[in-house]
């Protein structure tokens, strides 16, 4: 299975933190970010795609991701971008309280006439 984990380190200050996510000098070109949210106990994805990479970031809250049969435990606090290659079937579960939230980048943009899902 490919897959690649990158740490990803917030600079924090009192206003907050920061963090460079998506830089296409550590991960290469991509052509569409999003942003999503998961209730507590839910689920999404759980599928894969025959043609696009996506990278996964939580950015708050406590999830697991699932590739394949490997899962990997990720949280907001120690942020974790994940890449997950074309054919490898995954899914998101949010295993906290409150919402989580994620940011998550493509190689291919989302084509509602042919989406590039199967689940």
């Amino acid at each position: 299975m490919k897959s690649k984990i990158l740490k990803v380190k917030k600079n924090k200050d009192k206003r907050g933190w920061l963090a460079e996510i998506f830089r296409s000098d550590k991960i290469g070109s991509f052509k569409q970010i999003y942003f999503a949210t998961i209730a507590p106990g839910m689920s999404r994805a759980g599928h894969y795609h025959k043609k696009k990479s996506e990278w996964i970031c939580i950015i708050k809250g406590r999830g697991k991701i699932k590739l394949d049969k490997k899962i990997i435990s990720v949280s907001g606090k120690n942020l974790k971008l994940i890449k997950i290659e074309p054919l490898i079937h995954h899914a998101v579960t949010n295993i906290g309280k409150e919402y989580l939230y994620l940011v998550m980048a493509s190689t291919k943009l989302y084509n509602k006439k042919n989406p590039d899902t199967y689940h």
